[in-house]
């Protein structure tokens, strides 16, 4: 299933055609569920396909123009890219609503890429709060040609930074499985930071639920994790790494009765 389900509002037919073409060919992961050329036709689109994201035009006269659709929508929980020819909106759309992204006509590949990965982040965002909030966390994470992967956090013991990509290291079955997403380590630090995610060096985000031991060094360490997997702890992060590992060991809500050092 697609991440991000889009709507088109823009009166120029031609605009229309060309950035569902463009979508179909670079973003896999958008699926377009309508299109509009007029406000009330826009609103009905809205109401029937349930978007979570519009990519909206600002000058559709004589029938409104995008603020006038934005106010008619607002019951409905979705984000805009707003798409004009005219930059001076920008300010009036800021403060309308805020937007996820403001593409100026005639906009880059590289400009609609980036506003495109801009929204997904922030659907998938919402999706894993909505499952937070419910006890049921996990998280969706892209991995290339092959779609999306949906993991539990709980089942994730580390990530490990690679370049533009992450290596996520996973219990199942009893055993580590390494699986390497699409995502930067920043952005999943973001996403999993309500799940008990710490980030103990630039290249390790760790689940401080699963470890298993620690070692200091000096004044760094590492810690250790199922299958004599180790990871790096930094001069900078020991000692928030010690109280944070101290506080779940007093409260584990459910984990292990401590997690012990193994020097």
């Amino acid at each position: 299933m697609n991440n991000v389900r889009a709507l088109l509002v823009d009166d120029e037919i031609g605009a229309i055609q060309t950035l569902q073409k463009i979508l179909h060919l670079y973003c896999q992961d958008v699926e377009v569920v309508g299109y509009a050329r007029s406000v009330p036709e826009a609103v009905r689109q809205v109401k029937q396909h349930q978007p979570n994201l519009v990519f909206l035009d600002i000058e559709m006269t004589p029938a409104g123009n995008g603020f006038d659709f934005i106010e008619q929508t607002r019951e409905n929980d979705f984000g805009v890219i707003f798409t004009t020819a005219y930059p001076q909106y920008a300010i009036q759309a800021i403060k309308s609503i805020q937007p996820w992204y403001y593409l100026v006509k005639p906009f880059s590949l590289a400009d609609l890429l980036q506003a495109v990965e801009v929204a997904a982040t922030k659907i998938q965002e919402i999706k894993d709060r909505a499952n937070e909030e419910t006890g049921r966390f996990s998280i969706t994470l892209p991995i290339g040609r092959k779609g999306n992967i949906i993991l539990k956090t709980d089942d994730i013991l580390y990530c490990k930074a690679d370049q533009s990509v992450s290596e996520v290291y996973v219990a199942r079955g009893g055993e580590v499985e390494k699986i390497v997403v699409f995502c930067s380590l920043g952005n999943l630090e973001k996403r999993l930071s309500g799940a008990g995610f710490f980030r103990t060096h630039h290249s390790y985000l760790v689940n401080i639920s699963r470890i298993e031991g620690y070692a200091k060094t000096g004044r760094c360490g590492t810690a250790q994790f199922a299958k004599n997997h180790i990871v790096s702890i930094s001069v900078s992060k020991m000692k928030e790494f010690e109280f944070l590992v101290g506080t779940y060991a007093k409260n584990p809500a459910g984990g292990p009765d401590q997690i012990p050092g193994f020097l």
